[in-house]
This record gives structure tokens, C-alpha cells and sequence, in this order.
């Protein structure tokens, strides 16, 4: 008898040198890392006056690594000797072990794992500036160190 479990892990490793700053635009499939065009595998988007980015794209921008296991939901985030935890749909963090509630939660939008970009920058210690069109709707994030 055989049993067929499906179980899909994703790990994302981070990249090996520095990453100075970071332009996620809203709506587009590329993104900008220290004023290098790359492609990403989804569009930043806005909801409920938060900006959420591919895991993909936010370990990249970050320079941090990001485990993802599907069949429970977890997310597991290090960067320089910080951990953090979370689960999608769910506003709590772990960050090295301490329990931290986000005001949103990461999320699955088109079969793909999307994170909140302001509190995990912050935990980090990144600054956000946003940048908006006429009508104050934000257009890109810049990230920096």
C-alpha cells in the first residue's frame, strides 16, 4: 500500500551581497534593487491601506531567507541573526521568540504567498518612504537601510 502525501516547501535563500535600497511599485511585475530592473513572480498590491509583496521579491529586496511550508501555513524569516514566525491569515509574529501582533497578516493571493512590507521592514530595521500619485493613492515603496 502506498500513501501519497503532498507537501510542497518553499526555501528562498537570501542573495550574497547587500542590498542598499529597494522600489516595489504597485501593480507591476518588476521591482528595482539598487537601480537593477528585475523581474518578479507577482505584482505588489494594496489592500486595505497595506502594501504586500511576493515572499519572493521581499527576500530578494531584504537580502534575508524565508522558508515556507504550504500544508501548514508557516512562515519562517531570518535575517542577521533575527528570526521571525508568522502563519498566513493570522496578525501575530514570533519575532525571536517574543510575540508581536501586525495589523495584517500575511496572505495567498493567485497561488502565491504575499507579505505586509511595513511591519516585517520595520522588525528589521529598514526605512519605507511611499510615494503617491495626485490623488494620494501610494505608487511605489522605496526600502533602505
Amino acid at each position: 500500500m502506498y500513501v501519497f502525501i503532498n507537501l510542497t516547501v518553499y526555501f528562498f535563500k537570501k542573495q550574497p551581497k547587500s542590498i542598499e535600497s529597494a522600489v516595489f511599485m504597485v501593480g507591476q511585475t518588476t521591482m528595482l534593487c539598487d537601480n537593477q530592473t528585475l523581474d518578479i513572480d507577482g505584482a505588489p498590491f494594496i489592500r486595505d491601506g497595506r502594501l504586500y509583496v511576493p515572499q519572493c521579491a521581499f527576500t530578494q529586496a531584504l537580502n534575508a531567507e524565508i522558508y515556507y511550508n504550504e500544508t501548514t501555513g508557516t512562515i519562517n524569516l531570518t535575517k542577521n541573526n533575527q528570526t521571525f514566525n508568522m502563519n498566513i491569515d493570522e496578525n501575530v509574529i514570533f519575532v525571536n521568540g517574543t510575540v508581536q501582533t501586525i495589523d495584517t497578516a500575511p496572505t495567498i493571493m493567485d497561488q502565491q504567498v504575499y507579505l505586509p512590507l511595513r511591519p516585517l521592514a520595520e522588525f528589521l530595521g529598514y526605512d519605507l518612504l511611499f510615494t503617491a500619485d495626485q490623488n494620494g493613492n501610494v505608487q511605489t515603496v522605496i526600502v533602505t537601510q
